[in-house]
C-alpha cells in the first residue's frame, strides 16, 4: 500500500496572511464603532468580503505531497508534479526550499510557475537569480511554504527516507548559503508601518476631540498621500500577475489597492470636512 505524506502551509504563513487582513480590518472597525462613522465600518467589511475568501481559498488549495515514487505541489497557481528520480537536488537554503530536477516538467502549473518566475512585485522579484532560472526552466519545485515542517514535523525525515544522499547534500549546501532573501523584509515593515499609520489616523480622524483640527488635517494629508502611492503601485502589481495569469495572487493586490483607495477616499472627506 502506497504511503502518502501530505503537507499544508505552515502555520507562520497563515498566521501572516490573517495577519494582514486584521492589520487592515481592525483599526478600521474598531475607529468606526467608537465613531460610528460608516464610512469606516464600511471600508473593513469590503475589505474582508474581498480578502478573506482569497486567504481562505489560498490556503485550502496549496498542498505538498510525498510518495515513495513522486512529488506533487499544488497551489492556486498551478499543480508541479514529478518522480524521484528526476530530482538532481534538495534544496535546504532557508527561505528557498525546493527540489531542483533533471529534466523540465511539463503542462500548464510548470508554465505559470516558469511566467510567475519573472514578475517584479513592488521593484522586488519574487525568487532570487539562481531560483528564476530553474523556475524558467521548469526545474524546480519550490517548497518554502511547506518548509516549516522540516523542523516541526516529519517532512525531513521523509525526504532523507526517500533520498539521504540529497538531504546531506542539501544541508552542506545550506550551510554555506545562509544569506537567503533579506531586501523584502524592509518593504514589509514599511508597508506594515504605513498601514497601521493609516488605521490609526482613521481612528484619530474619527475621534480627535482632543487635537487640532490643523493637525488632524497635516496627518491625514501625509497619510492619504503616502497610501495613494502605495494604492499605485499595488494596482500595477495587481496587472502585472494578471497578465502572468495568476490570478488569486492578483486579487490579492487586487483587495489591498481597493481598500487603500477608500482609506485614502476616507481621509480626504475628513481633511475637506464632509463627513
Amino acid at each position: 500500500m502506497e504511503t502518502r505524506h501530505v503537507y499544508g502551509v505552515s502555520p507562520w504563513r497563515r498566521r501572516l496572511l490573517y495577519g494582514i487582513w486584521a492589520l487592515f480590518a481592525v483599526p478600521l472597525t474598531v475607529g468606526g464603532l467608537v465613531s460610528g462613522e460608516a464610512a469606516l465600518l464600511t471600508t473593513a467589511a469590503i475589505f474582508t468580503a474581498i480578502a478573506l475568501p482569497i486567504f481562505v481559498w489560498a490556503l485550502r488549495t496549496a498542498r505538498l505531497t510525498v510518495t515513495p515514487d513522486r512529488i506533487e505541489l499544488r497551489q492556486a497557481g498551478g499543480t508541479l508534479e514529478t518522480s524521484w528520480s528526476n530530482v538532481e537536488q534538495i534544496r535546504l537554503v532557508r527561505g528557498a526550499e525546493g527540489f531542483v530536477l533533471r529534466e523540465p516538467m511539463q503542462g500548464r502549473g510548470a508554465d505559470r510557475f516558469a511566467t510567475t518566475s519573472q514578475v517584479v512585485i513592488r521593484g522586488a522579484p519574487l525568487y532570487d537569480p539562481y531560483r528564476r532560472q530553474l523556475l524558467a526552466e521548469r526545474r524546480f519545485i519550490p517548497i518554502e511554504a511547506f518548509s516549516y515542517w522540516l523542523t516541526h514535523g516529519d517532512l525531513r525525515q521523509v525526504l532523507s527516507a526517500r533520498a539521504p544522499d540529497l538531504v546531506r547534500q542539501g544541508d552542506l549546501t545550506a550551510a554555506d548559503e545562509r544569506r537567503a532573501r533579506k531586501g523584502s523584509t524592509g518593504r514589509i515593515l514599511l508597508v506594515s508601518a504605513i498601514v497601521l499609520a493609516a488605521g490609526s489616523a482613521g481612528v484619530l480622524a474619527a475621534t480627535h476631540s482632543d487635537v487640532g483640527p490643523v493637525v488632524t488635517r497635516v496627518v491625514l494629508s501625509a497619510v492619504a498621500l503616502a497610501v495613494a502611492v502605495l494604492a499605485v503601485r499595488n494596482a500595477l502589481s495587481a496587472v502585472s500577475l494578471f497578465r502572468s495569469r495568476q490570478y488569486g495572487s492578483a486579487l490579492l493586490w487586487c483587495a489591498v489597492a481597493v481598500l487603500q483607495v477608500l482609506l485614502v477616499l476616507a481621509c480626504l472627506a475628513e481633511i475637506t470636512g464632509s463627513r
